[in-house]
């Protein structure tokens, strides 16, 4: 019954194939279900935007995530959700985070600079050099069919703020606290047809006792979904942590098989999206970090009705 229930949800999605359709049966059946199926289910499930948060004179969009102990919960949620539509249509558009079983290992970019760089093989169109208005010290331009795509290198994360549409996080108290890893600031800016589709820019930082981490900041032409079910399986930590400038931030904590722990911090708003990931950092130090950016720039606003 499930699985029919499963193949009905699924479906109902614009896009979706055979082949996740199957492998959402499969996700049942098995007893450990690895995070990057479920990171599967979420990029396709992706959609509308909901979700209010008060403020002033303006309402603030943010996705909302709810934490699920097993599977068995999150199947009862999709079969409440669409027992509730007469014509058994897929509800609101939902995300799923998966649970975590030791594997991951936290890695800075730096390794893969080079490949990023030449954009795995590809030409440049041009190579410029970044001036002190621009921030950014050097950026290749790539040109595919009907795409556009400026890859940027910096020293810093705060390096690309030149290139945000919007107010950019604040990086100055992150930066005094938290050494910049060199080869990981990088920016990403992709147009289709002339319209830009992606923004994105990233950075790996080091502190005191192995402490690292690396932050990533998306911008997309079109919203995520508008809720988040969580599964909290195999970490040792899971909360929602609201910040000191009013975001509410998924916050996991593991260990992974090495016996290092490992960290998530995360969330969506409208078309921007936020991740905090490293290891060996207490659970205050991950708060302080979060706290520090102005994350709620990246909130989406709407004058209150």
């Amino acid at each position: 019954m499930k699985d029919e229930k499963a193949e009905k949800l699924f479906r109902g999605i614009t896009g979706v194939g055979e082949d996740l359709i199957e492998e959402a049966e499969m996700m049942q059946k098995r007893k450990k279900t690895t995070a990057w199926r479920w990171a599967l289910v979420a990029a396709c499930l992706s959609a509308a935007l909901l979700g209010t948060a008060a403020a002033a004179n303006v309402i603030a969009w943010q996705s909302r995530t709810h934490l699920i102990n097993e599977k068995d919960e999150l199947w009862n949620v999709v079969e409440s959700a669409m027992a509730d539509k007469e014509d058994g249509d897929v509800p609101a558009a939902v995300a799923v985070g998966g649970g975590y079983d030791g594997a991951y290992e936290y890695k800075t970019s730096a390794d893969d600079l080079e490949n990023w760089w030449n954009a795995y093989g590809d030409t440049p169109l041009e190579e410029v050099e970044g001036t002190e208005e621009d921030g950014w010290t050097k950026m290749r331009t790539f040109q595919r069919e009907g795409t556009l795509e400026h890859r940027y290198l910096g020293e810093t994360i705060s390096d690309f703020n030149s290139l945000w549409d919007g107010t950019p996080i604040d990086a100055s108290w992150l930066e005094e606290h938290y050494t910049p890893v060199p080869d990981t600031q990088t920016a990403y800016m992709k147009f289709i047809s002339g319209q830009k589709e992606h923004f994105s820019c990233s950075g790996a930082f080091r502190g005191q006792d192995d402490a690292a981490f690396t932050v990533q900041v998306s911008q997309w032409d079109r919203p995520f979904a508008d809720t988040t079910f969580q599964m909290t399986e195999g970490y040792d930590h899971v909360e929602l942590y609201q910040t000191s400038d009013g975001v509410e931030v998924l916050i996991k904590i593991g260990t992974s098989n090495s016996g290092k722990s490992v960290f998530w911090a995360s969330f969506t708003a409208g078309c921007n999206s936020f991740s905090l990931h490293g290891t060996e950092m207490e659970l205050e130090g991950i708060r302080a970090v979060l706290d520090s950016l102005s994350l709620s720039n990246l909130l989406e606003y709407t004058a209150a009705e």
